[in-house]
């Protein structure tokens, strides 16, 4: 949070770190069949995990 921009900015890292990489996922058709996605934040990375 910012308070100057708000939630701005949070929502701007989000999107890049977690939308658009699923989507991108989902899109090339690498995720099938899965119903629920665990995400998680090591090494400066995000890991997705399907379950």
């Amino acid at each position: 949070y910012d308070p100057k921009y708000g939630a701005r900015p949070l929502r701007k890292t989000i999107q890049r770190l977690l939308e658009d990489p699923l989507s991108d996922m989902i899109l090339s058709g690498s995720v099938k069949d899965k119903i629920a996605v665990s995400a998680d934040y090591q090494d400066n990375r995000v890991t997705f995990d399907f379950l």
